[in-house]
Order: C-alpha cells, then structure tokens, then sequence
C-alpha cells in the first residue's frame, strides 16, 4: 500500500522509495463491485473524473501524469491567475 506524504506529488511505498505521482490524484478504495482506484481532482469546478485502471498505472503515479491534458490544463489555469 502507498501512503501519501505532505509534499504534494509524491508517494512512499512499502519498499520505501519515492514514487511520483499527480497532485490532483485522489487515491480511493473500492467499496462497490466496479473497480475504483482513484479519482481526479484537476477540475476547478468542481468535477471530479474517475480514471481507468491504465490511466492510475501508467498515468496517473508515475512521472507520466505531466503528460495528461487535465493536468496541463490545470496547471496553465493556475499559472495565468497568478500572471
């Protein structure tokens, strides 16, 4: 199991090596019959958007997630506000 850290994107695991992952993942349990692992907070309006089995690994906690298009969005929204 991982375990978050107070630095946003970042994740220990049991082996105890850092891993990357998306500041606006939201890490979750499943308590129903379909398989969530996760759900994404990058939406400033509120929505949040459930992400794949795929987009969890191979996304979503790992240096992949810079590549997400919600996170690009997400990212250039903050950065003009601030401009």
């Amino acid at each position: 199991m991982a375990r978050r850290l107070g630095a946003p994107g970042k994740t220990v695991h049991r082996e105890g090596k850092e891993r990357e992952q998306c500041p606006f993942l939201q890490s979750c349990t499943a308590t129903h019959a379909y398989p969530l692992l996760g759900y994404c907070l990058a939406y400033r309006d509120g929505r949040l958007r459930a992400v794949t089995i795929a987009e969890f690994r191979d996304h979503c906690t790992g240096p992949g997630y810079r590549k997400c298009l919600t996170y690009q969005v997400r990212i250039a929204q903050e950065a003009a506000d601030a401009a």
